[in-house]
């Protein structure tokens, strides 16, 4: 895969896990560059979040059986529940549904993937962010990000 969009999509997926284990009591661990992420107890039980699974199995340009194979052998936390977030770099809806299916998985396309203007060069603005505690903040890094359709906020 292009290195600079596998940047992108390891960095989403780190944010996304690092965000919800410093919010909820969610955690994760890695299994052969997959990384299987479970929300935990807490955020299962807000009434305010509502997802029909416990558990994300994120996988960046791997194959579909060996994602499986992962996934099958997992002992899964919570009620076992669990969906599978993967990208590669070609993503035909038809050829991943096909081959997924063979595994028991039903596709669907990643409504994130289809909102975001993916581009093909990133480039770093040397900023860490570890927390953004106010709107202010939020519309600060947003002003470096504006150039490249990404907001942090809308």
């Amino acid at each position: 895969m292009n290195s600079s969009l596998d940047v992108i999509i390891n960095q989403y997926i780190e944010s996304f896990i690092y965000s919800f284990e410093a919010a909820y009591d969610s955690s994760h661990e890695e299994i052969e560059g997959v990384k299987i992420f479970y929300y935990g107890q807490k955020f299962s039980l807000s009434p305010y979040e509502v997802v029909p699974f416990q558990s994300i199995v994120f996988a960046n340009d791997k194959p579909a059986q060996e994602i499986s194979i992962i996934a099958r052998n997992y002992k899964f936390q919570g009620d076992g529940s669990y969906a599978i977030q993967v990208f590669h770099e070609e993503m035909n809806p038809h050829k991943s549904k096909l081959n997924y299916q063979p595994y028991g998985y039903e596709y669907s396309f990643p409504g994130l993937l289809q909102m975001i203007d993916l581009h093909g060069e990133y480039t770093s603005t040397g900023m860490n962010i570890k927390q953004a505690k106010h709107a202010s903040d939020a519309d600060h890094i947003n002003s470096f990000f504006m150039t490249s359709n990404l907001s942090l906020r809308n």
